[in-house]
């Protein structure tokens, strides 16, 4: 494979990956927009907080607490 066929694929890729990045803000963006005049201050501020709650548990299932709770319960139940 040569040096430009390479290039060509590495901006065609970057550009992709651009694209797609600014989709995803765009829609997210829109989302919030339509959730804030749908829902309120109040209920939005309820509903944030719940997705707060929920992505700061997921935080600790990506850092592995679910496999070391799952370990740890197997030795619990092998030394009963």
């Amino acid at each position: 494979m040569s040096i430009g066929i390479q290039y060509k694929k590495i901006v065609i890729n970057t550009i992709l990956q651009f694209g797609s990045r600014f989709l995803s803000v765009l829609l997210s963006l829109i989302s919030v927009g339509l959730l804030t005049r749908y829902l309120g201050p109040v209920e939005y501020g309820w509903f944030t907080l719940v997705f707060t709650y929920i992505s700061f548990f997921t935080t600790f299932a990506d850092a592995g607490y679910n496999t070391t709770i799952v370990r740890e319960y197997s030795r619990k139940a092998n030394q009963s």
